[in-house]
């Protein structure tokens, strides 16, 4: 995204840790909850395929944060259900696409409408956590109204409504 700030810190290259010791990892913690802090665990689908059927038999509840994208993608959701997946963030971002282009992430609705991808989640037993971000160019004073109403009627778990503040570093900021 031309906004955010995680090339900015941590530069285009994609890192992974190796299944057998994220597993380890949680099996050595006392709960069965967690949260992958990861910004899009499955950027590599057939690696997150395959951390997601080593996670089944730990029989754990987690959330994550991920792009809408793979909602085209049943077999994904399907093991993120099967595995414990209870909720995803998602950066929407805006209801706007004219933003979209703009934040460079016109990939949200490449494929499927949000209307269709956030159905698909739900379908999987996913709750979603919506991010949105108010600021850009195309945004209107309705937008404010009319992202609250978009939240509530896809009845989202949770929403978050951000002010878009492009980071040092970012292509936005530049």
């Amino acid at each position: 995204c031309s906004f955010c700030s995680i090339r900015a810190f941590y530069g285009s290259s994609e890192r992974q840790r190796p299944i057998p010791e994220v597993i380890a990892e949680i099996e050595r913690i006392e709960s069965k909850a967690f949260m992958f802090v990861d910004d899009n665990i499955f950027v590599d689908a057939e690696s997150a395929k395959a951390l997601m059927r080593a996670l089944i038999p730990l029989r754990i509840r987690w959330c994550c944060q991920v792009s809408i994208d793979i909602a085209r993608d049943p077999e994904l959701l399907d093991l993120m259900r099967r595995s414990g997946c209870m909720g995803a963030l998602i950066g929407f971002e805006s209801l706007e696409p004219a933003n979209l282009t703009i934040a460079k992430k016109r990939w949200n609705i490449k494929w499927l409408s949000y209307e269709e991808a956030i159905s698909r989640f739900r379908d999987a037993g996913v709750m979603l956590w919506g991010a949105f971000v108010h600021g850009w160019d195309e945004d209107g004073p309705d937008i404010f109204e009319r992202t609250l109403d978009f939240a509530i009627e896809q009845k989202l778990a949770l929403a978050g409504f951000n002010m878009l503040m492009p980071t040092p570093g970012t292509r936005m900021y530049d």
